[in-house]
């Protein structure tokens, strides 16, 4: 296969001179040092036409690659906006990404995810650096879908147009417009979690908290009720991208946000001090670890720390089985076939919406990360010689432990589009991917439970494997190559699929 040239990206004089540009903007050196002005560049949309794979003539996109998987997407037809899309394909890549990864508000307190963008880009869908972050996510979203090469090499360069889009935005920053800057932000960290990109995640976050406390010392209030839902999304994410406690990194640099309190949200109290309890739960588990491995003054800070805990645990329990406000799950004895063979999966929870299912499940995930936080401090203790008598004995935690995960693992399929809210097998693949996107959070929370059985934790690495081929998220790939080396380890056969399913 020949190589796809690299077209010259330098500015027009030095492209009409067919001279190399060091690209440096808004005036190339060449340019200045040759004493004239530097005429511009070009947009990054005007590369489409030199693409061989994008335009060959006038033969459209779609018709030239009818036999791949692009061509079978549903062509949908997302709420309106005052975005302008230089294309069809960017039209419809919009209506994929609404249409799969963002949930209309839900009636009562329960929001949906994203809810707030077709409000903010009515708005303020003029603004450059929303226009773009909205068009790159976008895209990522229906290339990974449709496995195609030249949709993905238009989302790469969809994708740095937007990281320069906020650079220009943050240096010519507005009050008006930081909702929209950070909204960008966040759209581009969902990007990079479709395609597997991590690294950027805490830069996102911490830039996100920056602004948050910029517009807490100025005293801004949201001015209207989208921009109180972007606010609190944003404390929704941090909380729920702490619950996994990942080894090795340091969310504490970022997650120190000022509080729901603080920014005079209009947050019904119920969800207020849902999330209060979760805040807790997702850094409590972080100091007891920090204090296992130093049993420094006798193990007096790891007892205080771990008394809180465990009163943090009873007031979780209580919040997962009191959800007033949120549809408990349904047990459903269902029949579903794998390898071709019925197997009877008891006990499986399905929920009436998949939204609502995501509270459910960051409330027994926390718990579940919370639990195996208290059993690493008691283990230190004990290894430690010192005598420390909690409420409840090491055994019945490691149950409640047990339990939790199965909570978890008992409603995975539904929020992956296998079982509807009547309890039955979808094989005809109508899911969304809000779901699956969302479980990578929770699967890789029994993987790292080491007190689950081996059948549930390579499960959950398979769970992960299909969502990132069914809907290309390379997010949850990654986390899957990650944690792939302890079902090595523990089985010790080598890499191996298991046939059947027990939640």
């Amino acid at each position: 296969m020949t190589p796809r040239p690299r077209y010259s990206r330098g500015c027009h004089a030095c492209r009409r001179m067919k001279v190399k540009c060091d690209e440096q903007k808004p005036q190339c050196k060449r340019c200045i040092r040759g004493g004239r002005k530097c005429p511009g560049f070009p947009e990054i949309s005007n590369f489409l036409s030199m693409n061989s794979d994008f335009e060959q003539g006038s033969v459209p996109l779609f018709a030239r690659h009818a036999d791949a998987p692009f061509a079978k997407l549903p062509l949908l037809h997302g709420p309106a906006s005052i975005l302008r899309p230089s294309n069809d394909w960017e039209e419809q890549a919009k209506a994929f990404f609404f249409s799969n990864y963002v949930g209309t508000e839900l009636v009562g307190t329960v929001p949906g995810h994203l809810h707030f963008l077709p409000a903010l880009l009515k708005t303020n869908g003029h603004l450059p650096v929303l226009r773009d972050a909205m068009r790159s996510v976008s895209m990522a979203s229906l290339a990974n879908a449709s496995r195609s090469s030249a949709l993905q090499t238009y989302s790469h360069q969809l994708y740095g147009q937007a990281l320069r889009s906020i650079r220009d935005a943050i240096v010519s920053y507005t009050v008006e417009d930081s909702s929209a800057i950070m909204v960008s932000m966040y759209l581009l960290q969902k990007r990079e979690y479709l395609c597997g990109i991590t690294s950027l995640s805490s830069t996102h976050n911490l830039g996100l908290s920056r602004l948050l406390q910029a517009r807490t010392q100025a005293n801004q209030a949201p001015l209207s009720t989208w921009e109180t839902q972007v606010l609190y999304a944003f404390h929704a994410q941090i909380h729920l991208y702490s619950i996994n406690d990942r080894p090795g990194t340091d969310n504490d640099s970022w997650m120190s946000t000022p509080s729901l309190s603080k920014l005079s949200l209009n947050i019904p109290s119920r969800l207020a001090s849902f999330w209060a309890v979760l805040s807790q739960a997702s850094s409590i588990p972080r100091q007891v670890r920090f204090l296992s491995n130093a049993c420094t003054d006798g193990g007096a800070q790891l007892c205080k720390k771990l008394d809180e805990a465990l009163r943090l645990d009873s007031e979780l329990v209580r919040i997962c089985r009191e959800f007033a406000w949120v549809d408990p799950p349904e047990e459903k004895d269902v029949i579903i076939s794998l390898a071709g063979r019925p197997k009877r999966a008891t006990r499986l929870y399905v929920h009436s919406d998949v939204h609502r299912a995501c509270y459910w499940m960051i409330c027994w995930s926390s718990r579940v990360v919370l639990l195996r936080a208290i059993l690493t401090g008691l283990a230190s203790l004990i290894h430690a010689g010192i005598s420390y008598n909690p409420p409840r004995s090491a055994a019945a935690l490691r149950a409640d432990l047990i339990e939790a995960a199965h909570s978890v693992a008992r409603l995975v399929p539904f929020m992956l589009g296998e079982i509807d809210s009547l309890g039955r097998w979808t094989a005809s693949g109508t899911e969304t991917a809000l779901g699956s996107y969302f479980s990578i959070y929770f699967l890789e929370s029994l993987v790292l439970t080491s007190e689950l059985s081996l059948e549930i934790r390579t499960w959950a690495l398979d769970c992960l494997g299909n969502i990132g081929c069914r809907w290309g998220i390379g997010w949850a790939l990654l986390v899957r190559h990650k944690y792939m080396h302890l079902y090595e380890d523990m089985n010790g056969k080598g890499k191996q699929t298991p046939s059947s399913i027990t939640a």
